[in-house]
């Protein structure tokens, strides 16, 4: 009599262990990593790969150096400002600032940030006429677009822990409360 008893306990024993197993091995929805980068951090990495200077036909140039990147709370995009020094010819013109502003784009393979969609939202330039100021800033405002496409603003440094790891799982980036959020796992 004991022994039929003990066979449904053994039973219901085993079947309590493989609920239990599959419950640990289920996935679970836990909150994903997030990483930030400040645009101080930003600002200090864009420093490094200026001055860049860009010509058409070899007539008009544009020098742009000095950026300062700006993370805005409630703006999804990344804004950079940059000096910008007009050439036309031999002649140089005062130098201005552009304001531009445009979406993060994330290359794993490069561990780097591109600015995509990039477009002018301000731009000054007090020493020169509004004829010459808008086309300084036209021609500046496409250079520089062009050269955020190909030039990274910002490559994860390998040599950091966390910034390392979050190249090897980043499933995500967003600009949220003035600071771009790198997030590793399911972001939903």
């Amino acid at each position: 009599m004991r022994a039929r008893w003990r066979a449904p306990v053994r039973a219901s024993g085993l079947l309590a262990l493989l609920v239990a197993g599959l419950a640990v091995l289920a996935p679970v929805r836990a909150e994903p990593l997030r990483f930030v980068i400040t645009a101080e951090d930003m600002t200090a990495e864009a420093a490094r790969r200026f001055p860049v200077r860009q010509c058409a036909l070899m007539m008009a140039c544009v020098t742009l150096s000095d950026p300062v990147v700006s993370l805005v709370a409630g703006d999804d995009r990344i804004r950079l400002t940059t000096r910008v020094t007009p050439e036309l010819g031999v002649q140089a013109f005062d130098t201005g600032e552009i304001d531009i502003a445009g979406k993060p784009r994330y290359d794993p393979g490069r561990g780097a940030f591109f600015l995509d969609d990039a477009k002018v939202i301000d731009s000054r330039f007090p020493g020169l006429s509004p004829s010459q100021a808008r086309t300084a800033s036209d021609l500046a405002s496409g250079f520089l677009a062009q050269s955020l496409r190909d030039r990274p603003l910002y490559v994860l440094d390998e040599s950091d822990a966390r910034q390392a790891l979050a190249r090897l799982v980043l499933s995500e980036v967003r600009v949220e409360n003035g600071k771009l959020h790198l997030l590793a796992g399911d972001g939903d």
